[in-house]
């Protein structure tokens, strides 16, 4: 309803309702015939490439555990708080063996620098981000850092440099 009590008047071509896109209010839209945001391949755009920092200023303690990740050929390394940082080895997370549970303060600490000061405001702004973190040439994650119960949380998944052949 406006200020005079009358129904909002829908404009062709802007949302039905001022909340973010979801499936039941895309499917709302196309029962009511309001026009559907262009999601054809022309309009697609590739997002920006974000690089965070390099190794070299990686949180010693956060280039410890990727480099454990990677001694053990893991695949991916998860950061909660209240848990202790965890290993997807050989398909199983396990935590890692003498690892403190994260505290926010540990976390925060972490992610921080692995991120350049872009991103940092995206991931406080919009509660995730997503973007790429290398230790050196052959070391690379992409990262998927979130908030999960009003706390941060992120999961280093480790890209393969080396991409085997179908023998192998």
């Amino acid at each position: 309803m406006n200020a005079d009590g009358q129904p909002h008047a829908h404009q062709p071509g802007q949302p039905v309702v001022d909340a973010p896109e979801d499936d039941f209010s895309l499917l709302y839209r196309a029962a009511a015939g309001t026009p559907q945001p262009d999601r054809s391949l022309d309009s697609w755009q590739p997002p920006k490439p974000s690089l965070a920092p390099t190794g070299d200023q990686l949180d010693p303690e956060l280039e410890r555990l990727l480099n454990y990740l990677i001694a053990n050929r893991g695949s991916d390394l998860h950061l909660t708080v209240e848990v202790p940082p965890s290993a997807r080895i050989d398909g199983t997370l396990l935590p890692i063996e003498g690892e403190p549970p994260m505290d926010m303060d540990r976390l925060n600490r972490m992610l921080r620098s692995s991120l350049n000061d872009e991103l940092w405001t995206r991931f406080i702004d919009d509660r995730q981000v997503d973007y790429s973190v290398a230790l050196d040439d052959d070391s690379r994650f992409r990262v998927n850092a979130f908030h999960q119960r009003g706390y941060p949380s992120a999961v280093f998944r480790a890209i393969q440099s080396y991409i085997p052949t179908l023998e192998e």
